[in-house]
């Protein structure tokens, strides 16, 4: 999904691998163990969830089954146990399309201003 498109969801739509994209996102290192990436949904509220262990399995169980996936935005950082990351390539392909969606939105916008005034035929 677009970035864009994932930050405009509501945080009630939102899955548990765009709330963990999000929060890996919003790391300084982009990579986060399981515990800190949990820590920071419910803290930005980027998902509707309690803090319980539930939770904890689900987004456990969702990333390791994403991180085996060849184009999801995940893997797991080799050598440290439970510690995932976002790969460069969908960090770079992610920045193009957002760049690339800016740069419509704003022809888009030229456009409109341009058919303003409505042409009126007697």
């Amino acid at each position: 999904m677009k970035n864009n498109q994932v930050k405009k969801r509501r945080r009630k739509d939102r899955t548990w691998a765009e709330a963990a994209t999000l929060a890996i996102q919003q790391s300084p290192t982009r990579m986060l163990g399981i515990r800190p990436i949990l820590h920071t949904i419910y803290n930005e509220k980027l998902k509707d969830i309690s803090m319980n262990k539930a939770a904890e399995n689900v987004l456990t169980t969702m990333l390791n089954h994403h991180a085996q996936l060849p184009n999801c935005p995940f893997y797991r950082v080799q050598g440290r146990n439970g510690v995932y990351a976002l790969k460069e390539s969908w960090l770079k392909s992610n920045a193009l399309e957002t760049n690339l969606n800016n740069s419509q939105d704003d022809s888009s916008e030229v456009k409109t201003t341009d058919s303003e005034s409505p042409s009126v035929s007697d």
